[in-house]
């Protein structure tokens, strides 16, 4: 059965540099000397490691063996995404039997806001990410998704714990309905109820507002919201104008007040100055 390295190996082989190289004090080949810079570089990732007894280690798994005194329990990464930079300084634990606790404290840790809406990685957790790389995953539903300890967070939420430092209670709508602009002045916290009634206009709609369509055969607009899990009919209207307020008086007696804003009816009655603000 092969030997593993131990710590008093590590510590008895090599000495360490304080830019973090390796220096061999007692060389296991005939081709490294004493007082040489233990491994070499891998021209692909860029990690250094060396070769003892026939298997392969990373340079800084030995740093920190050389310094800790023991293996490190954990996924081992470089905080400046140089993974030739051995400095024990620069290396770090990033936890994956216990996920750490998502808190404003680790989001400002790990990420900048960029003032477009991206997070932007200041301390990688991945030897796929670097420092400066933007967050821009979208799942299938188009939200932007950022995996931390491989768990997936949505980043809208990320970036309103950044800004508030707290995780919102209720929904983040998206003011303007783009999922992936994450600006903190596109999100808000909201209701369920008015989330949901921030959804996009079906469509098939030709008249620009939600609740309101034209019946070709009567030549009338048609109002309607859905209430209770049912379509109520607000009547027919030979205006156009008359069927938005109508449907537009339909919310607020449903209690839509306070999601005005996500009502396409009061945003044209708004604009056409039916109503006043």
């Amino acid at each position: 059965m092969e030997k593993k390295i131990t710590v008093e190996e590590v510590q008895r082989l090599f000495d360490y540099r304080p830019d973090g190289n390796l220096i061999w004090r007692y060389p296991l080949a005939q081709a490294t000397k004493k007082g040489d810079v233990a491994g070499c570089v891998d021209s692909k990732r860029g990690l250094r490691c060396v070769h003892i007894r026939g298997k392969k280690y990373s340079v800084a798994k030995l740093v920190w063996m050389w310094h800790k005194e023991r293996l490190p329990e954990n996924n081992l990464l470089h905080k400046n995404s140089i993974l030739s930079d051995n400095r024990i300084e620069n290396l770090y634990e990033w936890g994956t039997s216990k996920p750490r606790e998502i808190t404003y404290d680790l989001i400002r840790e790990l990420f900048d806001y960029h003032k477009d809406g991206h997070l932007v990685w200041k301390v990688p957790i991945s030897r796929s990410t670097k420092k400066g790389d933007r967050v821009t995953y979208q799942n299938t539903m188009g939200y932007v998704v950022v995996f931390i300890e491989n768990k997936p967070y949505y980043a809208h939420r990320i970036i309103w714990l950044w800004h508030h430092g707290y995780v919102p209670e209720n929904n983040l709508d998206h003011i303007n309905r783009n999922k992936s602009d994450n600006r903190i002045e596109n999100l808000r916290e909201v209701s369920q109820q008015c989330n949901m009634r921030n959804s996009k206009t079906n469509t098939r709609n030709k008249t620009g507002v939600k609740g309101i369509s034209y019946d070709d055969s009567r030549e009338k607009y048609v109002a309607q919201i859905r209430a209770f899990g049912k379509n109520c009919n607000l009547g027919r209207h030979s205006d156009f104008n008359e069927a938005v307020l109508t449907r537009f008086a339909a919310e607020q007696c449903l209690g839509w007040k306070g999601c005005d804003s996500s009502s396409p009816a009061y945003r044209y009655a708004l604009k056409h100055k039916l109503i006043k603000k």
